[in-house]
């Protein structure tokens, strides 16, 4: 559990390991309209579960979990995970 910006937000997964931060759509939405639009990418893949996916875009999120805060660039990507943000 955490926030980006003011928005409470559950299913966080952290893992130092992985080298990105990802979001899937349905977690994007439930931040509502209180941050900037996804910044549109389209030229180059990402390898997540063994697939390549292109992004939907980018985009800058604050984000604060217990004490650490930090602004996080998260990739929007359409995948079946069960979290609403993985941060790397």
């Amino acid at each position: 559990m955490g926030y980006i910006g003011l928005s409470k937000v559950s299913h966080i997964q952290v893992d130092p390991g992985f080298a990105l931060s990802i979001m899937p759509p349905p977690g994007h939405a439930a931040l509502g309209n209180t941050h900037l639009p996804i910044e549109r990418h389209s030229n180059y893949h990402l390898w997540f579960n063994a697939n390549g996916t292109r992004p939907i875009g980018k985009i800058k999120l604050k984000c604060q979990i217990e004490d650490l805060r930090s602004e996080v660039t998260c990739y929007v990507i359409n995948a079946d995970i069960s979290y609403n943000l993985l941060l790397g």
